[in-house]
């Protein structure tokens, strides 16, 4: 239509285009905003609304952008999202010792008998009673367990003075040996357990093939020792 040489154009028919127009930049610019809020890239603020141009002669359709960028934002999320850790793997890995053979050595007073009792498995089950006397004699159990690789091992044993000798003093100890003849000590321990069985567990690190579980008698004392149970742990690291 021209009215005095002006030239008059009539967008009515744009409106409903340029609302659809407008909503679908209003969604692409909370898209990106959920982007740089998830993802470590540096997206610019959109504090304004973002002008829309309609004087081009065609029409840009953004409807299907916030859809887009939805799918863009789910996948940079599985990408980002860090994969599960590891499940933990132990250090210690058990055992068998059922294999291994016993002996004894040295007991003075008394030797003790059922020594499978150390390697069957089962903590309640117990050698006898062992005994040393006098003179800082002593006497052991000794275990061959057939290697030599790194473990740790847990021991179970009883411990005791003889009765009527309730003030005497003894050493429980643990040694270990590559070769059988010659043993360096792994721990002891020195006290007055009276007549009265004192049942402890002791921990240590070996890497020997063989072990001496003993005790000794460092005065005025008759001592006694049973063995139940040693238990070992390969370790991993």
């Amino acid at each position: 239509m021209t009215t005095n040489n002006n030239v008059v154009v009539d967008i009515s028919s744009l409106t409903n285009r340029v609302d659809v127009l407008q909503q679908s930049v209003i969604a692409l610019q909370a898209g990106l905003t959920q982007i740089r809020d998830t993802i470590p890239v540096n997206l610019p603020e959109f504090t304004q609304p973002v002008p829309v141009n309609i004087t081009g002669s065609n029409i840009v359709d953004l409807t299907g952008i916030a859809a887009q960028l939805t799918e863009i934002k789910q996948v940079l999320e599985t990408q980002l999202t860090p994969p599960p850790a590891p499940s933990p793997t132990s250090m210690l890995q058990p055992i068998s010792l059922t294999s291994a053979t016993v002996s004894i050595n040295n007991w003075t007073q008394v030797n003790p008998t059922n020594l499978n009792a150390i390697v069957d498995g089962n903590p309640d089950s117990a050698t006898t009673w062992g005994e040393v006397s006098g003179n800082n004699n002593r006497g052991w159990f000794q275990v061959d367990t057939g290697s030599a690789d790194r473990r740790y091992f847990e021991v179970k044993l009883g411990a005791r003075m003889n009765s009527g000798w309730d003030g005497g003093e003894g050493t429980w100890f643990i040694e270990a040996s590559d070769d059988g003849v010659f043993f360096y000590p792994v721990l002891s321990n020195r006290a007055r357990p009276t007549a009265t069985e004192k049942v402890i567990t002791l921990s240590f690190l070996a890497a020997n093939r063989y072990l001496r579980i003993g005790c000794q008698d460092v005065g005025a004392g008759q001592v006694h020792l049973r063995v139940y149970e040693l238990k070992g742990w390969k370790l991993t690291i």
